[in-house]
């Protein structure tokens, strides 16, 4: 398991309009310190469905998201066809401030904001169904 560095307790509730302790809860979830079945029973339910557990990091961000109020996890592809340029947060619109994992970070930005920053370093963005 390789936990997420992420943004503050005070950022995560003023973007996503959010009670601290919920912000607090989505932070331990993606550092590691608390299991995301455990944070977050929607993300039970689904890993109980699952033939297989999935991977703790699709857990974790299952559960940010499902804390978060979003519509799920949406993946971003570009050059490599066999692995995302990065996940995110669907918060429902192109330009609305979002988690979006990278690497090890989470970041605060809109998925708006990373396809045109993809695009300009000359990766070409791909939709897949």
């Amino acid at each position: 398991m390789a936990a997420y560095r992420v943004p503050s307790v005070a950022k995560l509730a003023d973007v996503f309009k959010i009670d601290d302790d919920t912000a607090r809860l989505v932070r331990r979830v993606l550092h590691g310190e608390i299991d995301p079945c455990e944070a977050c029973d929607r993300t039970a339910a689904w890993v109980r469905q699952c033939y297989h557990d999935p991977p703790w990091d699709a857990q974790a961000q299952h559960a940010a998201d499902a804390l978060l109020e979003g519509h799920g996890i949406e993946a971003v592809w570009g050059d490599d066809e066999m692995v995302p340029a990065c996940t995110y947060s669907n918060q429902g619109d192109t330009y609305t401030a979002t988690l979006v994992f990278r690497g090890n970070r989470a970041e605060l930005t809109t998925l708006g904001d990373i396809v045109e920053s993809l695009e300009r370093r000359g990766v070409e963005v791909k939709h897949r169904p």
